[in-house]
């Protein structure tokens, strides 16, 4: 058998020379790939760089990063002229596609209001915990994201505590996380009441606070701390998001993007925004 080109008699000439113009369209494509100005590309470039020979070098800072493998004589494929004045992207996939998706839908609503529902949520509230699980000694890291309220419809109420628009991730019980994680879950509810008022109630957002019980590094990637999920045919907004530390019986506000080192017994609580309504509320 020749193993090269995976046939089990002799070769093929004809296909030798479909694969050879297959090779060639690949290698157009990756040429291609690598001008496109998609910043998702340039971080897994610098990742990749990262994680060979050029591990000791900080990412922080893409100008610095291009400039340092530039002099050490990186190849192509981790280094592109655009990247001394772009920098990698964050937070795309989960929070800057809802914007995009927020933008096209309020302005679909102008032309087909009929058929647009209000804006959900927006945000997939990510949090991430690291640190050293007592238990075994050994560290570990965590990472959710937490649903919240879809808008409503020009035909129906918006459903409560889900994803909308981009998720991944399943529902893990508390049971399970308890046992895997240093964690203890305090509260897991549905936030009553911040789903917008309308004709259509917007859904309601969730209630998610847990108890650190051990020392943790507490990350934080949210949006619709500011503003609110809109609502669409005068329904009302649904209720912005909440982050909250409880430490030491005090409440301190966290912004939507933010990391902190917290103590054991240091409660997280997470409120997720609701959805917007549609329609005006019935006046009786």
């Amino acid at each position: 058998m020749n193993l090269a080109l995976g046939l089990s008699q002799s070769p093929d000439l004809a296909a030798i020379a479909r694969r050879s113009e297959g090779i060639e369209s690949s290698v157009a494509r990756f040429e291609q790939w690598m001008a496109a100005p998609d910043s998702p590309i340039r971080a897994i470039r610098h990742q990749k760089a990262r994680e060979g020979e050029y591990a000791d070098i900080p990412a922080n800072v893409a100008p610095a990063l291009r400039d340092a493998l530039v002099a050490r004589g990186a190849p192509k494929l981790y280094v592109h002229q655009r990247d001394a004045f772009d920098r990698s992207v964050a937070g795309g996939n989960v929070e800057t596609s809802q914007r995009i998706v927020d933008t096209l839908l309020l302005a679909l609503a102008q032309a087909i209001p009929e058929r647009v529902p209000a804006a959900s949520a927006g945000t997939m509230n990510n949090l991430t915990i690291g640190g050293i699980d007592s238990r075994f000694g050994l560290p570990y890291t965590y990472y959710e994201t937490i649903a919240g309220g879809h808008g409503a419809s020009p035909q129906s109420p918006g459903a409560s505590g889900h994803h909308a628009h981009m998720t991944n991730s399943l529902n893990t019980p508390v049971e399970a996380l308890e046992y895997a994680y240093p964690f203890r879950m305090i509260r897991y509810a549905l936030r009553r009441d911040s789903g917008g008022e309308g004709k259509h109630r917007g859904g309601d957002g969730i209630i998610r606070e847990l108890e650190l019980l051990g020392d943790a590094q507490v990350t934080l990637l949210a949006d619709r701390r500011k503003t609110q999920p809109w609502g669409l045919a005068g329904g009302a907004p649904g209720a912005q998001g909440h982050t909250t530390i409880l430490e030491h019986n005090s409440e301190v506000d966290l912004p939507g993007k933010c990391t902190h080192e917290l103590k054991a017994g240091t409660r997280i609580r997470i409120e997720s925004p609701g959805g917007g309504a549609w329609g005006e509320l019935d006046k009786v």
